[in-house]
């Protein structure tokens, strides 16, 4: 990366690569804009050992969550912001994460969550939204039964297609 790059905080074309929902007939979530329900539903829908990548978080105290959360060693996402350089952290789909997340954006009436959300397993991504909680449908692999989609789509009080409507 050059000199003016880095001062500028532009994304390397380096960072674009890594793991990425690429299958083309997926499951789809209505958009939500309830951060809390969602991060809650997540364990309802991935598999036990899935971990949750956010990209862009702004909020300090989300951040700091994260961080104390981070998992050492996490898969290559590809990334979805070019500029600026978002903050990234890699953090288990456990209930207990999940639920203490929800907790905290509950009690501090955190509106905004990240710019960027998705999980994987092992080397397969499972689940990608960008531009999380605006006008985009969660996409979701068809790794995850119809079942668990539906469970998910139900916590979070949207319905959910499968991908070609």
């Amino acid at each position: 990366m050059g000199f003016i790059s880095r001062i500028l905080g532009i994304v390397p074309k380096s960072e674009s690569e890594g793991l990425t929902l690429d299958e083309s007939h997926t499951w789809e979530v209505e958009p939500t804009r309830d951060c809390s329900k969602f991060v809650e539903a997540l364990p309802t829908l991935l598999p036990e050992g899935a971990v949750v990548y956010l990209e862009g978080t702004t909020e300090p105290e989300v951040n700091d969550f994260l961080e104390n959360h981070r998992l050492g060693d996490p898969q290559k996402v590809a990334i979805g912001t070019i500029w600026p350089m978002p903050s990234r952290y890699h953090v288990p789909c456990s209930t207990a994460t999940m639920s203490a997340l929800a907790a905290l954006l509950n009690d501090a009436s955190i509106a905004y969550l990240c710019t960027h959300i998705h999980a994987y397993k092992n080397d397969k991504m499972l689940m990608e939204w960008h531009d999380a909680f605006y006008d985009v449908p969660v996409r979701i692999s068809r790794q995850i039964d119809e079942e668990a989609v539906a469970s998910f789509a139900e916590a979070v009080g949207k319905s959910y297609t499968d991908g070609t409507d």
